[in-house]
């Protein structure tokens, strides 16, 4: 048998997370899209599965295969197609305790901005055009670690369709 307590709870306590549903829903739909909601996809994957081979396998040799998967080592934004080779050095750092933020900023550019995405123990790179509207990438790497090539450790790669809030804008 149902009290009319238990009831009334029950609603007051439905009322409640649909007011504070709809409380939140405004706030998410207004954070920015990154370019791999925009897209689908990440902007580096972490990692990638290549194959590779052995073209000329020198006499007394044997090849063989490892099972490691080539990480993320580098990221590169370019001011057009990779090919054309112009890369872009970011625009503001922050150092942070075990981190560090590299920032690159992009005013709209028919041209057209390209992330690349370098790995550990592999010739292959990805590249891909951004989305127009990305306006803002964020690289951040583990100060205290090293790739391959010497640099620091990649640790995440975003980006989003809005600049970056000045140290003295309010929210």
């Amino acid at each position: 048998m149902n009290s009319p307590c238990s009831r009334t709870c029950r609603f007051l306590a439905a009322a409640v997370a649909v007011v504070l549903f709809l409380a939140v829903l405004p706030e998410a739909a207004a954070q920015p899209k990154t370019p791999a909601e925009a897209s689908g996809s990440s902007s580096c994957p972490d990692t990638i599965k290549v194959e590779q081979r052995i073209t000329d396998l020198p006499p007394a040799w044997e090849a063989g295969l490892s099972d490691a998967r080539p990480g993320l080592m580098m990221v590169t934004f370019f001011d057009g197609p990779p090919a054309e080779r112009a890369s872009l050095k970011y625009d503001s750092e922050l150092r942070l305790k075990g981190n560090w933020v590299a920032t690159w900023t992009f005013a709209a550019n028919a041209h057209g901005y390209w992330i690349q995405c370098v790995y550990e123990n592999t010739t292959v790179v990805l590249s891909r055009r951004l989305p127009e509207t990305v306006r803002t990438c964020n690289v951040t790497y583990e100060r205290s670690t090293t790739a391959a090539n010497g640099l620091p450790l990649v640790k995440a790669v975003s980006c989003a369709d809005t600049l970056p809030k000045k140290p003295d804008e309010k929210k």
